[in-house]
């Protein structure tokens, strides 16, 4: 006989239609096991048709060589927590992609003014002061 797989493993689509890379099963009953069959967020009992897994922090926001399906950075959350969760992670994203973005064109602005270099054109300039004033 054919061995029923806990409701908790079943593969579903992501609800964000994100494409990710498979979350082996034993990882997953190994996270759901160590939160009690609750949500790491509101404490709510996981039920099959609303139980998620998510990446805390958000993949994103790590560095490209930490594993991402390491359980210690895993947590189950119901569906309603997840989407909540989820909308704060892309929040978080785009303001370090922001902010990393502002970082580059800093270090390229200030490679232009070498000494002894003439000034960086005065198109470049007003534009990076009209982008400091926030116009």
């Amino acid at each position: 006989m054919k061995s029923k797989r806990p409701w908790f493993v079943a593969p579903r689509e992501h609800p964000f239609s994100r494409k990710r890379d498979h979350l082996p099963t034993k990882i997953r009953i190994a996270v759901v096991d160590r939160q009690d069959g609750r949500c790491a967020s509101c404490d709510c009992l996981l039920g099959p048709d609303f139980t998620e897994v998510d990446h805390h922090p958000p993949l994103a926001l790590r560095a490209d060589q930490n594993d991402p399906n390491d359980p210690a950075r895993l947590q189950a959350l119901c569906s309603p927590c997840h989407e909540k969760k989820t909308s704060g992670d892309m929040r978080q994203i785009a303001k370090a992609k922001r902010q990393m973005l502002r970082e580059q064109e800093h270090r390229a602005f200030v490679a232009m003014k070498v000494p002894g270099r003439p000034r960086p054109p005065a198109s470049i300039r007003k534009w990076r002061l009209r982008d400091e004033r926030g116009r």
